[in-house]
């Protein structure tokens, strides 16, 4: 049989058995049997609780389990602060439902939102992406990560993967920085800072930046890349400083200038480039194994 306890705070905590010490005009309350916490959107459960009053904080002792709104989650154990309504869980947490699942040493919750801390993976089957980091933050259509976060977009031949320290993800936008690394079906690239967008098949690498496939390196400190349905290079434009080379069938050709252009339409090859006040080389193969060019 359960007691009722509705608390100061809009919480309310079932339990089969509880007991109270007063002490120095302080009250700790200890919850066992089975404990039930509810609020209107919040419903946690747990073997043992304890609640400091005067502090406003519940500990629960775990399992913990619980449900908010529209995910469900569980941990080791759980602090809940009243006056805050935050809920904070410790220990292997898992959380699912509203079409995510997530992973982490750590969470807290607020309404609409989760933070998670520590070995943090994540799986958005409604964005159909894949997510590792050391700290995410989840909010309505929105993924923010910091600390060696990776992003995989998954789901037939729309595979890419994103490396960088810190991304922000909402709207099929993917905005990232510092030391941020790009890997397609048959490229990959680096820059200091990445805009890409998925629904358009594009991306933009901002300073020190580098694109590559079997055939041709393209450097620049502004790169736009546009992709095939099937993620790979259909071209390529590149600002600041840009340079291209190009090895394959025996011949090299390198480009600087203000501007390049390169098309490889899809395939590994250099199908065709334009450029504005160039400079380079050309150099092919000869039959005794030399090279000429100019």
């Amino acid at each position: 049989m359960f007691f009722l306890l509705v608390s100061l705070f809009l919480y309310k905590v079932e339990s089969g058995e509880m007991k109270i010490i007063r002490e120095g005009g302080k009250e700790l309350i200890t919850f066992y049997g089975g404990v039930v916490v509810r609020d209107s959107n919040t419903l946690i459960i747990s073997p043992v609780a304890v609640y400091y009053q005067e502090e406003g904080i519940m500990e629960l002792s775990g399992p913990v389990q619980g449900i908010q709104g529209e995910r469900n989650l569980r941990c080791g154990f759980a602090k809940i602060y009243e006056r805050e309504k935050i809920f904070m869980g410790y220990g292997n947490c898992e959380i699912t439902g509203a079409g995510e699942f997530l992973k982490s040493d750590s969470v807290v919750l607020k309404e609409n939102e989760v933070l998670a801390y520590g070995n943090v993976f994540l799986r958005s089957m409604k964005d159909s992406i894949e997510s590792a980091a050391e700290e995410v933050l989840l909010k309505k259509d929105m993924i923010e990560a910091k600390g060696n976060s990776s992003i995989t977009y998954f789901g037939g031949k729309d595979t890419v993967i994103l490396k960088s320290h810190y991304y922000l993800y909402s709207d099929s936008v993917l905005h990232a920085s510092k030391g941020v690394r790009i890997t397609g079906k048959d490229f990959e690239g680096e820059g200091d800072s990445l805009v890409y967008m998925r629904n358009h098949k594009y991306a933009e690498l901002l300073k020190n930046a580098w694109v590559k496939n079997t055939t041709t390196v393209v450097k620049g400190d502004v790169i736009n890349l546009y992709l095939t349905e099937e993620n790979k290079i259909e071209r390529l434009v590149a600002f600041e400083s840009p340079s291209l080379i190009n090895k394959e069938g025996g011949k090299e050709i390198y480009l600087e200038g203000d501007s390049l252009y390169f098309y490889a339409e899809g395939t590994d090859s250099l199908r065709w480039f334009r450029a504005s006040r160039v400079k380079g080389y050309y150099k092919e193969e000869t039959e005794n194994g030399g090279t000429e060019g100019n």
